[in-house]
């Protein structure tokens, strides 16, 4: 226990902070589609999780709205 606490402290000092990368193909156009986002401490929520991004149009598609990536909504 003692062990995890040093690297926790070490950690903090570094002030390290978790990236978030997504990536996928358009299946229409065959690109690559890429988003990062990093995490720092201020950014964090407890108690929230990301928001939904992907969504079906009136078409019946499925879609990935890259607006909502960087959301966060309170767990009920």
């Amino acid at each position: 226990m003692a062990t995890m606490i040093c690297i926790a402290q070490r950690i903090v000092a570094h002030v390290a902070f978790p990236i978030l990368t997504f990536s996928g193909i358009d299946e229409t156009t065959g690109q690559t589609r890429m988003a990062r986002r990093e995490y720092l401490p201020e950014d964090r929520h407890r108690q929230h999780t990301f928001t939904g991004i992907l969504c079906r149009g009136e078409d019946g598609l499925d879609r990935i709205d890259y607006c909502r990536f960087r959301g966060a909504e309170p767990l009920i």
